[in-house]
């Protein structure tokens, strides 16, 4: 029958294990098991932690000697609310120093997957539908006033109304496969995410040219074959993510039995992604002010914003997901995922200052819109050089539960900034002055995010190492 001490030696190393799998670092898995096994008065503690090894050695307060080890196997997954539960028992173990028999039950508790996050996987799913239930009836009814509202051309309009209706009317797979990674990103496993973006993207790029070149009939090319194979990539990337969560995420069971909807969990579900909504709601009111004040120049103004925004998503989008690495610790994430945003974002600058002609040259660019568009995307990408801080700010918000950051970030860049001051510069009659406004904004952006940042980590990142 093993003694008391040898209880309290096996609970710690559980306490210890339990943080390395749920991405702790080895200083604080050492400091851990040392704070407790003092708490309790063992003496000449030693504990050596790597990722697959804890050995604790310690003598009771009889003098006797005990040496243990525990081998670390297991899935290993970023759970910063985990290790944030693992912390508060450890201290309440020092301060009170329950009876070592009590404390297996405890730490199991924690260990095991959450009922809640289950419940809030059965409300997500529900509201996904209901989301595709409204943006089913929106490409039905409001596709045709919402382009018209933006050109007079008809050829356009038409072409425009064509993606969206279909983009629109089949969103069930883009809506799955956004409330699948976001599960997969929620529970550590944000690589995993990041495959099944991969995927929707990569069968979307080989699809584009076969449907928009009318290789599966005439009905299917030209815009509606791009809108179909845009259609076709999410629900690949929807059915990953149901793979993923079904057979790699043992944090999430689903399973509709006895699932009743639930206020509470839909309420937190929206407290955290109305900002998010927002934040994509805003890009939305950006890009729809940015033509209306380029219409005042040409067509082809707009058409050049237009190729940029896709370009720039493009290099975005990659920086975004190479913040998707598990370094051991909190603050060493965000270093290297801003120099690897930082590397990514320096490329794309480079790219767009030195070879601007032959990017537009993807898209058929003609002569007038090559003489807007080289300037206008060296004058742009300056911007780039700074984004990618922004990029990864705004992520760590909204991973600690700070997404009214990102928000007011999002809001006062596109919105209160640089609308305005593209409107201003296009008062000088010149539209590659307006172009200066994406560098503006950029500025401010980076100004309010680094001020957040200072305050998330004085009152959020700082406690999780004490």
């Amino acid at each position: 029958m093993r003694t008391p001490e040898e209880q309290l030696v096996d609970a710690s190393l559980e306490i210890g294990k339990a943080l390395l799998l749920a991405g702790g670092e080895v200083t604080r898995v050492e400091d851990t098991i040392t704070r407790i096994l003092h708490a309790y008065g063992m003496r000449e503690i030693g504990v050596f932690t790597i990722t697959s090894l804890i050995e604790v050695t310690a003598c009771t307060p009889d003098g006797d000697e005990i040496v243990k080890a525990r081998r670390i196997a297991g899935s290993y997954a970023t759970d910063l609310d985990r290790v944030e539960r693992l912390n508060a028992l450890s201290r309440e173990i020092c301060a009170q120093c329950p009876p070592p028999q009590t404390l297996a039950a405890r730490i199991e508790a924690i260990r095991r997957p959450r009922t809640e996050a289950a419940w809030i996987s059965y409300a997500g799913a529900v509201l996904t539908a209901c989301s595709f239930a409204v943006f089913f009836v929106i490409g039905l009814t409001c596709m045709k006033p919402y382009f018209y509202a933006q050109t007079s051309d008809a050829v356009i309009a038409q072409q425009g109304i064509q993606y969206l209706s279909v983009c629109c009317i089949f969103s069930l797979g883009i809506f799955t496969q956004t409330m699948g990674e976001k599960l997969l990103a929620a529970t550590g496993r944000t690589q995993l995410s990041m495959i099944s973006q991969l995927v929707g993207a990569v069968v979307n790029i080989i699809l584009d040219p076969i449907f928009i070149f009318g290789y599966c009939g005439q009905a299917l090319s030209g815009t509606t074959g791009a809108a179909v194979a845009t259609v076709i990539g999410q629900f690949c990337g929807a059915g990953m993510t149901l793979y993923f969560n079904t057979r790699k995420n043992p944090d999430i069971q689903i399973s509709f039995k006895g699932f009743r909807p639930s206020a509470k969990a839909i309420g937190r579900i929206y407290t955290v992604g109305l900002p998010s909504i927002a934040m994509q709601c805003v890009g939305s009111l950006m890009t729809f002010g940015m033509n209306l004040i380029l219409m005042a120049f040409s067509a082809t103004a707009v058409a050049v914003f237009g190729v940029y925004f896709k370009l720039q998503s493009f290099v975005f989008i990659i920086g975004y997901n190479y913040g998707a690495r598990r370094p051991d610790r909190v603050k060493k994430t965000i270093k290297l995922s801003v120099c690897y945003a930082e590397g990514i974002m320096l490329v794309g600058f480079c790219i767009f200052q030195f070879a601007p002609g032959l990017v537009l040259s993807i898209f058929a660019a003609s002569d007038a819109m090559l003489a807007i568009g080289i300037p206008a995307m060296r004058i742009i990408c300056l911007h780039f050089l700074l984004a990618g801080v922004s990029i990864v700010l705004s992520s760590v918000f909204q991973a600690l539960g700070n997404g009214v950051f990102s928000l007011i970030v999002s809001v006062c860049r596109q919105l209160f900034v640089l609308l305005p001051a593209a409107w201003l510069l296009a008062q000088t009659g010149s539209v590659n002055n307006v172009w200066w406004a994406f560098l503006i904004a950029e500025v401010v952006s980076i100004l309010m995010s680094l001020a957040f940042y200072a305050r998330i980590n004085k009152t959020t990142i700082a406690p999780l190492y004490h």
